[in-house]
């Protein structure tokens, strides 16, 4: 049940015209995501960042990678909103 759209980004990042390294990420399974974790798996520097979920995950999540030296024109934000 999470990731809804997971198997349409499987299928869609395949055919991008960049190098897209895409992981589907559950709390429950892995803990809580934070940009050291992803860090400590990526070299980030020339990368950018996707980010999509809740405001407050995407605020946080953004804020860290800055942190990390990321610069914002490289941190690409999709914000869901549920009504």
């Amino acid at each position: 049940s999470d990731g809804v759209y997971d198997e349409d980004i499987r299928q869609s990042f395949l055919h991008a015209d960049s190098y897209i390294d895409y992981t589907h990420w559950t709390t429950a399974d892995r803990g809580r995501l934070t940009a050291a974790r992803i860090a400590e798996d990526i070299e980030l520097e020339g990368y950018a960042v996707m980010l999509c979920g809740s405001s407050a995950f995407v605020d946080d999540m953004a804020r860290q990678f800055r942190r990390l030296g990321v610069p914002s024109e490289r941190i690409i934000l999709e914000e869901l909103q549920f009504r």
